[in-house]
C-alpha cells in the first residue's frame, strides 16, 4: 500500500527533527511523535478493514497527518528544527492520498 510505505519514509525523515524539538519542547515533540505514529498504524489497519471500518481508519490518518503537518509549520516559525521542503512536501503527498482514501 502506497500511502503506508510513504507514511514511514516520512516518519524516517522525522527523526532528526524530533530530536531538535525534543530539546526545545517536549511537548510539541511528543504530540508530533504520537501523530506520527497515529498516521502509520491507522494506515496499518485500514490496509486490513473493509467498507466503513476502513475509511473510517483512513479519515483518522488524514486527521493526525494534519496535526503533523501543522506542527511541522509551527516547528518552522519557532526555529526549533531544520524542516526541509522535502518532508513538508512527503507530509503533504500524504495528506492528498488520505483524503483521497478518506471519502
Amino acid at each position: 500500500m502506497i500511502v503506508l510505505e510513504t507514511s514511514f519514509v516520512l516518519v524516517g525523515e522525522l527523526r532528526g527533527v524530533l530530536a531538535d524539538v525534543s530539546r526545545k519542547d517536549r511537548s510539541l515533540a511528543d504530540q508530533m511523535r504520537r501523530a506520527a505514529q497515529a498516521v502509520v498504524l491507522n494506515c496499518a489497519e485500514a490496509k486490513n478493514a473493509r467498507g466503513k471500518r476502513s475509511v473510517d481508519r483512513f479519515s483518522i490518518a488524514y486527521g493526525e497527518a494534519s496535526e503533523l503537518k501543522a506542527a511541522l509549520r509551527l516547528v518552522r516559525l519557532f526555529e526549533y528544527a531544520d524542516v526541509s521542503e522535502e518532508v513538508l512536501g512527503r507530509i503533504d503527498e500524504v495528506c492528498a492520498m488520505l483524503y483521497r482514501l478518506s471519502r
